[in-house]
Protein backbone atom coordinates (compact mmCIF):
# COMPACT_ATOMS: atom_id res chain seq x y z
CA UNK A 1 0.00 0.00 0.00
CA UNK A 2 1.48 3.57 -0.94
CA UNK A 3 2.40 5.69 2.08
CA UNK A 4 0.43 8.38 0.69
CA UNK A 5 -1.62 8.95 -2.05
CA UNK A 6 -4.62 10.60 -3.61
CA UNK A 7 -7.74 8.43 -3.31
CA UNK A 8 -10.44 8.89 -5.57
CA UNK A 9 -13.96 7.26 -4.66
CA UNK A 10 -16.34 6.27 -7.07
CA UNK A 11 -19.89 7.12 -6.17
CA UNK A 12 -23.04 5.92 -7.85
CA UNK A 13 -24.86 9.27 -9.53
CA UNK A 14 -28.30 8.35 -7.87
CA UNK A 15 -28.78 8.67 -4.21
CA UNK A 16 -32.22 7.26 -3.87
CA UNK A 17 -32.27 3.97 -2.40
CA UNK A 18 -35.13 4.34 0.11
CA UNK A 19 -38.32 2.62 -1.59
CA UNK A 20 -40.48 5.01 0.62
CA UNK A 21 -38.55 7.96 -0.89
CA UNK A 22 -38.69 6.81 -4.62
CA UNK A 23 -41.12 5.24 -6.99
CA UNK A 24 -40.82 3.36 -10.21
CA UNK A 25 -42.72 5.14 -12.50
CA UNK A 26 -41.98 3.32 -15.98
CA UNK A 27 -45.84 1.25 -15.68
CA UNK A 28 -48.63 2.03 -18.15
CA UNK A 29 -47.69 5.00 -20.52
CA UNK A 30 -49.78 6.37 -22.91
CA UNK A 31 -47.97 6.99 -26.44
CA UNK A 32 -48.52 8.25 -30.02
CA UNK A 33 -45.79 8.35 -32.60
CA UNK A 34 -46.99 11.60 -34.23
CA UNK A 35 -47.71 15.51 -32.72
CA UNK A 36 -51.14 16.21 -31.80
CA UNK A 37 -52.64 19.28 -30.40
CA UNK A 38 -53.61 20.00 -27.12
CA UNK A 39 -52.32 16.95 -26.14
CA UNK A 40 -51.04 18.13 -22.88
CA UNK A 41 -54.51 19.16 -21.18
CA UNK A 42 -55.69 17.49 -18.31
CA UNK A 43 -59.12 16.75 -20.32
CA UNK A 44 -57.78 15.17 -23.43
CA UNK A 45 -58.86 11.92 -24.66
CA UNK A 46 -56.08 9.37 -24.46
CA UNK A 47 -57.88 5.94 -24.87
CA UNK A 48 -57.11 5.65 -28.58
CA UNK A 49 -53.33 5.56 -27.55
CA UNK A 50 -50.92 2.50 -26.81
CA UNK A 51 -49.95 1.65 -23.69
CA UNK A 52 -46.61 0.97 -22.78
CA UNK A 53 -43.83 0.39 -20.14
CA UNK A 54 -40.65 2.36 -20.19
CA UNK A 55 -37.53 2.93 -21.07
CA UNK A 56 -39.11 3.38 -24.58
CA UNK A 57 -37.38 4.27 -28.15
CA UNK A 58 -39.38 4.63 -31.02
CA UNK A 59 -36.83 5.12 -33.74
CA UNK A 60 -36.23 1.48 -33.73
CA UNK A 61 -39.93 0.71 -34.00
CA UNK A 62 -40.70 -0.66 -37.47
CA UNK A 63 -42.47 2.11 -39.84
CA UNK A 64 -45.44 1.56 -41.60
CA UNK A 65 -45.61 1.27 -45.33
CA UNK A 66 -45.23 4.29 -47.49
CA UNK A 67 -45.65 4.60 -51.12
CA UNK A 68 -42.66 5.45 -53.21
CA UNK A 69 -40.32 5.71 -50.09
CA UNK A 70 -37.50 2.79 -49.52
CA UNK A 71 -38.00 1.22 -46.24
CA UNK A 72 -37.06 -1.82 -44.23
CA UNK A 73 -38.23 -1.75 -40.55
CA UNK A 74 -37.28 0.70 -38.59
CA UNK A 75 -34.58 2.08 -41.63
CA UNK A 76 -35.80 4.79 -44.34
CA UNK A 77 -34.15 6.40 -47.04
CA UNK A 78 -36.49 9.79 -45.48
CA UNK A 79 -34.26 9.00 -42.54
CA UNK A 80 -33.14 13.19 -41.84
CA UNK A 81 -29.65 11.61 -40.18
CA UNK A 82 -28.51 9.08 -42.72
CA UNK A 83 -26.14 6.54 -41.88
CA UNK A 84 -25.33 9.48 -38.70
CA UNK A 85 -28.52 8.17 -36.85
CA UNK A 86 -28.18 4.55 -38.83
CA UNK A 87 -30.90 5.44 -41.48
CA UNK A 88 -33.35 5.81 -38.68
CA UNK A 89 -36.58 8.51 -38.42
CA UNK A 90 -37.14 10.26 -35.22
CA UNK A 91 -40.09 12.77 -35.46
CA UNK A 92 -42.85 14.20 -32.58
CA UNK A 93 -44.03 11.98 -30.16
CA UNK A 94 -46.12 12.03 -27.04
CA UNK A 95 -46.50 10.56 -23.77
CA UNK A 96 -48.88 10.55 -20.88
CA UNK A 97 -49.31 8.99 -17.74
CA UNK A 98 -52.27 9.14 -15.45
CA UNK A 99 -51.96 9.11 -11.44
CA UNK A 100 -53.47 9.54 -8.31
CA UNK A 101 -51.69 10.08 -5.14
CA UNK A 102 -52.67 7.99 -1.93
CA UNK A 103 -53.45 9.53 1.88
CA UNK A 104 -49.91 8.92 2.51
CA UNK A 105 -48.72 11.44 0.07
CA UNK A 106 -50.31 14.24 1.98
CA UNK A 107 -48.22 16.87 2.87
CA UNK A 108 -44.93 15.55 0.99
CA UNK A 109 -42.81 17.35 -1.60
CA UNK A 110 -43.58 15.74 -4.44
CA UNK A 111 -41.01 15.46 -7.53
CA UNK A 112 -40.54 13.72 -11.28
CA UNK A 113 -36.77 12.44 -11.89
CA UNK A 114 -36.34 11.15 -15.78
CA UNK A 115 -33.06 9.96 -16.28
CA UNK A 116 -33.00 10.56 -20.05
CA UNK A 117 -35.14 11.72 -22.41
CA UNK A 118 -34.21 11.83 -26.53
CA UNK A 119 -34.49 14.83 -27.20
CA UNK A 120 -35.80 19.01 -26.92
CA UNK A 121 -38.63 17.47 -24.66
CA UNK A 122 -41.45 19.85 -22.91
CA UNK A 123 -43.44 18.60 -20.05
CA UNK A 124 -46.99 19.29 -18.45
CA UNK A 125 -48.52 18.09 -15.18
CA UNK A 126 -52.13 18.84 -15.38
CA UNK A 127 -51.65 21.10 -18.50
CA UNK A 128 -49.34 23.44 -16.72
CA UNK A 129 -45.89 23.72 -18.36
CA UNK A 130 -43.06 22.65 -16.19
CA UNK A 131 -40.34 23.18 -18.52
CA UNK A 132 -38.10 21.95 -21.81
CA UNK A 133 -35.14 19.96 -21.69
CA UNK A 134 -33.33 20.50 -25.37
CA UNK A 135 -30.68 17.80 -24.29
CA UNK A 136 -31.14 14.01 -24.50
CA UNK A 137 -28.04 12.44 -22.13
CA UNK A 138 -28.60 13.91 -18.71
CA UNK A 139 -31.22 13.47 -16.16
CA UNK A 140 -32.82 15.83 -14.68
CA UNK A 141 -36.00 16.91 -12.67
CA UNK A 142 -39.89 19.07 -11.89
CA UNK A 143 -40.78 19.79 -9.07
CA UNK A 144 -44.66 18.59 -9.16
CA UNK A 145 -45.71 19.72 -5.52
CA UNK A 146 -48.04 22.68 -6.06
CA UNK A 147 -49.14 21.48 -9.55
CA UNK A 148 -51.09 18.40 -7.91
CA UNK A 149 -54.46 17.53 -7.74
CA UNK A 150 -56.16 16.96 -4.31
CA UNK A 151 -55.55 13.09 -2.95
CA UNK A 152 -57.53 10.38 -4.32
CA UNK A 153 -57.55 12.66 -7.97
CA UNK A 154 -56.47 12.25 -11.03
CA UNK A 155 -53.44 14.11 -12.23
CA UNK A 156 -52.12 13.64 -15.67
CA UNK A 157 -47.86 13.81 -16.78
CA UNK A 158 -47.46 15.06 -20.61
CA UNK A 159 -44.53 14.61 -22.42
CA UNK A 160 -43.67 15.67 -26.02
CA UNK A 161 -40.60 14.29 -27.74
CA UNK A 162 -39.02 16.18 -30.62
CA UNK A 163 -36.12 14.69 -32.18
CA UNK A 164 -35.66 16.06 -35.53
CA UNK A 165 -33.25 13.62 -36.50
CA UNK A 166 -29.95 14.98 -37.75
CA UNK A 167 -28.23 15.50 -34.22
CA UNK A 168 -26.31 12.77 -33.87
CA UNK A 169 -22.84 11.16 -34.94
CA UNK A 170 -24.29 7.89 -33.70
CA UNK A 171 -27.57 6.10 -33.40
CA UNK A 172 -29.57 7.70 -30.76
CA UNK A 173 -32.89 6.39 -30.44
CA UNK A 174 -35.74 8.65 -29.50
CA UNK A 175 -38.32 8.91 -26.45
CA UNK A 176 -37.86 8.59 -22.88
CA UNK A 177 -35.22 6.07 -23.12
CA UNK A 178 -34.30 5.75 -19.65
CA UNK A 179 -35.80 4.81 -16.12
CA UNK A 180 -38.50 7.69 -14.74
CA UNK A 181 -38.91 7.62 -10.80
CA UNK A 182 -41.44 9.64 -8.70
CA UNK A 183 -39.82 11.40 -5.78
CA UNK A 184 -41.46 11.99 -2.46
CA UNK A 185 -40.16 13.38 0.29
CA UNK A 186 -40.71 15.10 3.91
CA UNK A 187 -40.00 19.07 3.05
CA UNK A 188 -37.13 18.08 5.19
CA UNK A 189 -35.01 16.08 3.26
CA UNK A 190 -31.61 15.29 1.53
CA UNK A 191 -31.54 16.55 -1.65
CA UNK A 192 -31.62 14.74 -4.88
CA UNK A 193 -27.76 13.85 -5.99
CA UNK A 194 -27.23 14.91 -2.07
CA UNK A 195 -24.38 12.93 -1.23
CA UNK A 196 -20.43 13.94 -2.29
CA UNK A 197 -17.56 11.81 -0.65
CA UNK A 198 -14.69 12.46 -1.27
CA UNK A 199 -11.12 11.81 0.07
CA UNK A 200 -7.53 14.27 -0.30
CA UNK A 201 -5.44 11.79 1.89
CA UNK A 202 -4.45 8.21 2.80
CA UNK A 203 -1.77 6.41 4.64
CA UNK A 204 -0.71 2.92 5.69
CA UNK A 205 -3.68 2.55 8.18
CA UNK A 206 -6.28 4.63 7.46
CA UNK A 207 -8.01 7.06 4.44
CA UNK A 208 -9.52 10.86 5.12
CA UNK A 209 -13.05 10.79 3.96
CA UNK A 210 -14.33 13.84 3.35
CA UNK A 211 -18.42 14.22 3.36
CA UNK A 212 -20.90 17.11 1.78
CA UNK A 213 -24.44 16.79 2.16
CA UNK A 214 -26.73 19.12 0.58
CA UNK A 215 -30.02 19.66 3.15
CA UNK A 216 -32.92 20.81 2.28
CA UNK A 217 -35.87 22.30 4.22
CA UNK A 218 -39.09 23.39 1.63
CA UNK A 219 -41.76 24.45 4.35
CA UNK A 220 -42.85 27.58 5.87
CA UNK A 221 -41.34 26.97 9.48
CA UNK A 222 -37.45 26.47 11.03
CA UNK A 223 -36.83 22.81 11.39
CA UNK A 224 -34.33 21.53 14.58
CA UNK A 225 -33.58 17.56 13.38
CA UNK A 226 -31.23 15.36 14.34
CA UNK A 227 -28.46 14.27 11.62
CA UNK A 228 -27.45 10.94 11.61
CA UNK A 229 -24.19 9.61 9.74
CA UNK A 230 -23.24 6.03 9.41
CA UNK A 231 -20.90 3.82 7.53
CA UNK A 232 -20.85 0.19 6.11
CA UNK A 233 -17.73 -1.59 4.99
CA UNK A 234 -17.41 -4.21 2.41
CA UNK A 235 -18.37 -7.02 4.21
CA UNK A 236 -21.32 -5.23 6.00
CA UNK A 237 -19.75 -4.59 9.30
CA UNK A 238 -20.90 -1.07 10.66
CA UNK A 239 -18.64 1.72 10.83
CA UNK A 240 -19.26 4.14 13.78
CA UNK A 241 -20.06 7.46 12.48
CA UNK A 242 -21.86 10.68 13.84
CA UNK A 243 -24.52 12.15 14.58
CA UNK A 244 -25.37 16.23 15.36
CA UNK A 245 -28.06 17.94 16.34
CA UNK A 246 -28.81 20.54 13.70
CA UNK A 247 -31.26 23.95 12.53
CA UNK A 248 -32.76 24.64 9.07
CA UNK A 249 -34.80 28.04 8.37
CA UNK A 250 -37.40 27.76 6.96
CA UNK A 251 -37.11 27.71 2.56
CA UNK A 252 -33.37 27.35 2.96
CA UNK A 253 -30.39 24.78 1.88
CA UNK A 254 -27.32 24.05 3.58
CA UNK A 255 -24.65 21.84 3.12
CA UNK A 256 -23.27 20.02 6.44
CA UNK A 257 -19.23 18.94 5.68
CA UNK A 258 -17.19 16.42 8.15
CA UNK A 259 -14.37 14.29 7.29
CA UNK A 260 -13.88 10.92 9.04
CA UNK A 261 -10.69 7.88 9.21
CA UNK A 262 -11.42 4.92 8.08
CA UNK A 263 -8.84 2.38 9.45
CA UNK A 264 -7.68 -0.37 7.91
CA UNK A 265 -9.21 0.14 4.90
CA UNK A 266 -9.93 -1.95 1.91
CA UNK A 267 -8.75 -0.69 -1.49
CA UNK A 268 -11.58 -0.73 -4.82
CA UNK A 269 -10.16 -2.39 -8.01
CA UNK A 270 -12.04 -3.87 -11.00
CA UNK A 271 -10.56 -7.59 -10.15
CA UNK A 272 -11.98 -6.64 -6.29
CA UNK A 273 -14.40 -3.71 -6.00
CA UNK A 274 -15.04 -3.04 -2.73
CA UNK A 275 -17.44 -0.77 -2.08
CA UNK A 276 -18.52 0.89 1.20
CA UNK A 277 -22.14 2.69 2.22
CA UNK A 278 -22.74 5.63 3.74
CA UNK A 279 -26.27 6.13 4.98
CA UNK A 280 -27.62 9.61 6.23
CA UNK A 281 -30.74 9.71 8.16
CA UNK A 282 -32.45 12.73 9.13
CA UNK A 283 -34.87 12.16 12.23
CA UNK A 284 -37.49 13.95 14.31
CA UNK A 285 -37.54 12.99 17.89
CA UNK A 286 -37.70 8.95 17.07
CA UNK A 287 -39.53 9.49 13.77
CA UNK A 288 -37.39 8.73 10.55
CA UNK A 289 -38.45 11.34 8.20
CA UNK A 290 -35.41 11.29 5.52
CA UNK A 291 -33.16 8.00 4.91
CA UNK A 292 -30.48 7.86 1.54
CA UNK A 293 -27.47 5.24 1.15
CA UNK A 294 -24.91 5.72 -1.52
CA UNK A 295 -21.92 3.61 -2.20
CA UNK A 296 -18.42 4.46 -2.62
CA UNK A 297 -15.15 2.84 -3.41
CA UNK A 298 -11.38 3.67 -2.35
CA UNK A 299 -8.82 3.56 -5.28
CA UNK A 300 -5.88 5.28 -5.24
CA UNK A 301 -4.33 6.25 -9.16
CA UNK A 302 -2.11 4.72 -10.63
CA UNK A 303 -0.41 7.48 -13.38
CA UNK A 304 2.45 6.82 -15.50
CA UNK A 305 4.22 9.60 -17.79
CA UNK A 306 3.24 7.19 -21.21
CA UNK A 307 3.49 9.31 -24.87
CA UNK A 308 0.13 8.71 -26.64
CA UNK A 309 -0.37 9.16 -30.36
CA UNK A 310 -3.55 9.78 -32.48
Amino acid sequence: MLSTAVVLLIVSCTVQKNPERETNFNADWKFIRTDIPDAEQLSFDDTSWRVLDLPHDYSIEDLPAKEGVKQIGPFSEESAGGPSTAHTVGGTAWYRKHFVLNKEDKGKVIKILFDGVYMNADFWINGIHLGNHPYGYTAFEYDLTKYLNPIGKENVLAVQVKNQGKNSRWYSGSGIYRDVKLIKTNPLHVDLWGIFVNTDAVTDDKAKVAVEIDLVNESEENKTFTLKIDFNDPDGKPIPGLTDEKELKAGSKFTYKHEFALAAYHLWSPENPELYTITVQLLQGKEIIDIVSENFGIRPPNLTQKKVFF
